[in-house]
């Protein structure tokens, strides 16, 4: 073995380790974390795990990101990265400019913790060992576990599990975050549609089980969009699907009566969700201060009603962040999507190509009814696309170079 070749598996080692083990920690991990702590089988030794974990291994995926862009010249260059890079300098200067002003305004540290999030998952992005054998068989072991523990510890009563009984577990939301993406990895690896339908039936059962509305509709809207693009040509494929769909929905009205219980199902009247009808009370709030101030919206402005009181769509943007953060934000957001889902319909085999689809549609879903601007989740949608763009890139020039 030559040095080349030695330094090669040195920096493929370096990889897995931290991206894998990074990776590990904030999805799988965090499930079993959180899952053992509500079962008071371990004491609190992390806190909250996801934000601390995510923040600690900044300075290790930003090398691991060093390294990596010696071998991907070109990498920050692209489209999505030029509109990244001036969504978090916006966010970075509009909270520089209101500490100056005034440095005790508690927004500071939610803006602050939302901009070190959105950097820490960026860096994972290059650092995920998408194509490792070993990593990719650690998480189906692991998304195995994680999908039978959220279906076996259910409440039948209210479909919400058992682990939301301690108040010192993560919410449902979080334990969803966790399975829906370590889901969608494992899915994306397979080449079978029997055996991505099957990952996707169980990712989905598991995340009605914990009671996951908006992850739940978010994933099944991202794997519709993969599954139609990748399938587009095959017909016995769409028949498969159909077949699927026919199946679903007559079990789905066989057990209308029990599923009613069920938080997911609300969405058929929202009127009777009592978190709808709050963030119904916030939106209006949130609304209210944009028509006060167009212009540059009212930095902080949700803290009127609470820590966590925003609109739980893209208009926290245009309050926290101004017309121009808004912007940028939802901009970055869709150009992410559409570098996505074009690199999917050119290569329908894509691993990289299908992450950064399904993540990005379920990004474009949720952000337009579900979640605020200090979601961190966009930003690993960025950063699979920015990768996606180099992957392209490199296809290109070695067809380029094979063409006589």
């Amino acid at each position: 073995m030559n040095a080349d070749q030695s330094r090669a598996n040195a920096f493929r080692l370096v990889r897995l380790a931290i991206g894998g083990g990074t990776f590990w920690l904030l999805f799988a991990g965090y499930f079993l974390y959180h899952f053992l702590l509500a079962r008071d089988l371990i004491p609190e030794l992390f806190g909250g795990m996801f934000g601390p974990v995510l923040a600690a291994s900044l300075p290790f995926t930003l090398w691991g990101t060093f390294l990596a862009s010696r071998n991907l010249p070109g990498i920050f260059s692209n489209g999505v990265a030029v509109w990244v890079s001036a969504t978090v300098l916006w966010a970075s200067f509009w909270l520089a400019i209101h500490f100056a002003q005034a440095p005790d305004n508690v927004a500071h540290a939610q803006v602050g913790i939302t901009i070190v999030l959105w950097l820490g998952m960026l860096a994972l992005c290059f650092n995920i060992p998408v194509y490792s054998p070993l990593f990719n068989k650690i998480l189906l072991g692991s998304w195995a576990l994680i999908a039978f523990l959220a279906m076996a510890f259910v409440d039948a009563s209210t479909l919400m599990t058992e682990t939301m009984m301690d108040e010192d577990a993560a919410s449902y939301q979080g334990l969803a975050r966790g399975l829906m993406v370590v889901g969608t990895f494992v899915l994306c690896v397979q080449r079978n549609i029997i055996s991505r339908i099957g990952i996707a039936a169980v990712t989905i059962a598991a995340l009605f089980a914990i009671g996951a509305r908006s992850e739940l509709y978010g994933f099944i809207a991202g794997y519709g969009v993969v599954e139609a693009i990748i399938n587009r040509r095959s017909l016995l494929a769409q028949f498969v699907l159909a077949v699927v769909v026919m199946l679903t929905a007559w079990l789905v009205l066989q057990n209308l009566d029990y599923l009613s219980t069920s938080r997911q199902l609300q969405i058929l009247d929202l009127s009777q969700s009592s978190s709808w009808v709050a963030r119904e009370y916030m939106l209006i709030h949130a609304q209210n201060q944009v028509l006060e101030n167009p212009l540059f919206g009212i930095y902080g402005g949700h803290w009127e009603l609470g820590e966590g009181d925003y609109a739980h769509n893209a208009l926290s943007a245009w309050v926290s962040f101004g017309f121009p953060g808004f912007l940028l934000y939802v901009v970055t957001i869709i150009v992410a999507t559409a570098v996505a889902l074009v690199a999917l319909l050119k290569n329908p085999t894509s691993r990289l190509a299908m992450l950064a689809t399904l993540i990005n549609v379920s990004n474009v879903l949720l952000v337009a009814v579900a979640k605020p601007v200090f979601w961190e989740m966009p930003a690993l949608g960025w950063g699979l696309a920015i990768l996606v763009i180099q992957e392209m890139r490199v296809a290109t020039s070695v067809a380029s170079a094979r063409t006589p």
